[in-house]
């Protein structure tokens, strides 16, 4: 596993990922063990070993072969919010990888922390995790932790098995639905073949009991398993809900040679399940009777182990830099303060968001326009709000009456919901404070856990603004609206390139700064753009809250 371990340097992101984790302290956190890419830190543990696994097993056995690639195939490898390697391009490595994830996420996005603090808290997904259930009580709690852990692994793999076609290879036409954010997409449910998604989902939990678990020297034998739920809910006692989960653990990266080790293990056990699948030359008898044996040798049980005797004098309980749960409030084993607040303040965000991922983004955006609407809504407003810092003499300035046309050009971009925006058009002046125009954009999407650029949209819109005069000539406030149509410019799930839908925008509150006459510069720093240019089944709207900076120039 050396070739393996050669992968697993820390990166810039992991650097940041673990300052900001010390910086937070008592933050919660998940608990998925070693990391996805695209969370907190957005180390891809997880993807590596299983990308270790399926690189390792299409070599030996010339099974689970990349099926060719669709245009919908090409959209979803393209949208996803991770990156595979060149040489994993396809839809088996992408659902392989999407599984194994979704032990984490559950259809969410990586970074949607409230959401997270749910999944992660719910008892009946703790097996997912190889973690212990609150039920799970010494005497006896790590051995029917295990014993849980490894019957979903078991279930897990036969359902894969169900995936495989009449001559024991992947039959990529057996899919199943799963929902899956995406990167540009969103959440979406997505079509993907049965065999790597259950294969995934079976591989997270075997990563993940080699770093939520105490084990023998050699990394084979459980002697303990470890207890999140209980501790960050402030419960935890010892004696008798075992050892608590250590961050320290989830290092993947980590240069000791006990980590090092699990690791190795990690990736050795998720290969030897993978390969006990995908043999051609093996029945459906002996792949199960396989995959029992895989879990014979790395999720067998270790009596004698327990509180009195520290687990055997477990390392992973004595050694600090595997210690420091991040879900735990400083100070005190039992967890209890700072996490249990934040859990309390993140559920509360969460509840609001459970039903759909967007609510909070409207919300926020309704927010941002009553606020800016409250700020300017006319005249009058307006001369009060700079009226103390302007002085100068009381006779308003008129606003340019003479009938005139303009052209305009802009650009800009969103962080949430992550775009560019280029635009231009045409405005005519129809009467003092009141402009009329056409414009067109083009808004090329980002997808910001992978940092690639899509074509995105195109869009066409009608624009109103309406000018409110300051009393100092040179700057005014405006109200923009848009509306218009938005037509797709690439190939998304679900969501062909060309397909057409409505665009509307408002920018509540913007600054305009006469530089001379006939010729302004415009800031717009809440624009909110929202275009839906696929309207047809699984509708697909990309809401954007925006910064532009822009030219009007004419008269």
């Amino acid at each position: 596993m050396k070739a393996f371990l050669s992968q697993l340097r820390p990166g810039p992101r992991a650097i940041a990922g673990a300052a900001l984790l010390a910086a937070l302290g008592a933050a919660p956190r998940e608990a998925g063990a070693y990391s996805y890419s695209g969370g907190v830190i957005g180390s891809p543990c997880h993807e590596r070993m299983t990308w270790w696994a399926l690189r390792t097993v299409r070599a030996e056995l010339g099974a689970g072969l990349p099926a060719p690639l669709t245009d919908q195939d090409r959209a979803l490898v393209d949208d996803l919010p991770f990156r595979l390697p060149d040489d994993l391009q396809d839809r088996g490595a992408a659902a392989l990888v999407i599984g194994v994830r979704d032990n984490d996420l559950k259809g969410e996005g990586g970074r949607e922390a409230d959401s997270l603090t749910f999944i992660h808290g719910d008892p009946d997904l703790q097996r997912e995790h190889c973690l212990r259930r609150p039920e799970h009580d010494e005497p006896g709690g790590s051995e029917a932790a295990l014993a849980d852990c490894r019957a979903f692994i078991r279930e897990r793999m036969l359902e894969a098995l169900d995936g495989l076609g009449p001559s024991g290879d992947v039959d990529y036409g057996r899919e199943m639905s799963l929902e899956v954010t995406l990167g540009i997409r969103g959440k979406i449910d997505v079509n993907l073949p049965l065999f790597f998604v259950k294969l995934g989902q079976a591989l997270h939990a075997v990563q993940d009991g080699f770093s939520h678990t105490l084990r023998s020297p050699d990394g084979l034998r459980v002697r303990g398993v470890l207890n999140f739920i209980d501790e960050v809910e402030g419960r935890r006692e010892a004696s008798r809900d075992g050892p608590p989960h250590f961050s320290g653990m989830d290092d993947c990266e980590a240069a000791d040679d006990m980590r090092r080790l699990r690791v190795a293990r990690a990736a050795e056990a998720s290969t030897e399940l993978a390969r006990a699948a995908l043999d051609p030359a093996r029945s459906r008898a002996e792949k199960e009777a396989a995959i029992d044996a895989v879990l014979a040798t790395y999720f067998s049980y270790e009596p004698g182990c327990g509180y009195d005797n520290g687990w055997c004098d477990a390392p992973e309980l004595t050694t600090e830099q595997y210690r420091g749960c991040a879900c735990r409030s400083a100070g005190g084993e039992g967890g209890g303060g700072a996490a249990w607040a934040g859990l309390l303040g993140l559920a509360a965000l969460g509840a609001a968001r459970r039903r759909r991922k967007g609510l909070g983004r409207a919300a926020a955006g309704a927010a941002a326009v009553a606020l800016a609407l409250a700020a300017a809504p006319g005249r009058a407003r307006a001369q009060d709000a700079v009226e103390p810092a302007m002085g100068g003499n009381n006779d308003v300035q008129p606003i340019e009456r003479d009938f005139g046309v303009y052209g305009t050009l802009g650009f800009g971009g969103s962080i949430d919901n992550a775009a560019l925006a280029g635009r231009g058009g045409a405005l005519v002046r129809l009467s003092t404070g009141w402009l009329l125009g056409v414009e067109g954009e083009w808004n090329p999407f980002l997808n910001s856990n992978t940092g690639s650029l899509g074509e995105g949209a195109a869009n066409v819109y009608g624009t109103v603004i309406r000018q409110y005069q300051l009393k100092y000539e040179a700057v005014n406030l405006r109200t923009t609206l848009n509306a218009g149509v938005s037509i797709l410019a690439m190939d998304l799930v679900g969501a062909p390139a060309g397909q057409v839908g409505p665009y509307v925008g408002i920018s509540p509150l913007g600054v305009e700064w006469k530089v001379a006459r006939g010729f302004y510069v415009v800031f717009d720093p809440t624009h909110i753009a929202v275009p839906v240019p696929n309207t047809k089944g699984a509708i697909f709207a990309y809401p954007q809250y925006r910064a532009m900076l822009g030219i009007q120039f004419g008269g």
